[in-house]
């Protein structure tokens, strides 16, 4: 096994392509990242607490601390969404303005919506901004797609083009 590696460090073009394939699916993985939550309703219920009445949100679970352990007081559901202060609201006024269809509306601080601020174009409004960009997590939402030549130099292009 050892004579192997040495063969292959020595040679160095297989080393190159293991090099290659590393850094591809390195950025594969990271352009992956951040999409979604697949966090369990009932996770962290039951784990103990120290301040009673303390509030957070797990996933969908909006948990209370009473008794010394959190317990679920609400699981959001629908286009709900879970504030660790408001419990099950419209937005979280922590996170600004958000998407409702194509229209970007202001969050109140009772996590209620508030007034319409911008429409956008069909499709473009993501994360309480219009257009997607960087924070869009969708293959529409794609500004640059990075590869590696033979010559192992990283190229990026821009699919939309």
């Amino acid at each position: 096994m050892l004579a192997d590696c040495r063969r292959l460090w020595q040679d160095g073009t297989d080393m190159k392509a293991i090099r290659a394939a590393y850094i591809a699916s390195s950025l594969l993985l990271l352009g992956s990242l951040g999409c979604g939550s697949d966090a369990n309703p009932s996770e962290g219920e039951g784990e103990s607490c120290m301040t009673e009445g303390q509030t957070r949100c797990v996933g969908d679970a909006f948990q209370e601390c009473t008794g010394g352990t959190y317990n679920n007081m609400a699981i959001c559901a629908g286009t709900t969404t879970c504030s660790q202060n408001l419990g099950c609201v419209d937005c979280s006024p922590e996170s600004g303005p958000v998407c409702m269809g194509d229209e970007v509306f202001a969050c109140n601080s009772d996590g209620t919506l508030g007034g319409s601020l911008v429409t956008c174009d069909p499709g473009e409004c993501s994360n309480g901004s219009c257009g997607g960009g960087a924070q869009n997590c969708t293959a529409g939402g794609t500004e640059l797609v990075y590869v590696i030549d033979d010559a192992y130099n990283l190229l990026s292009f821009d699919p939309a083009a």
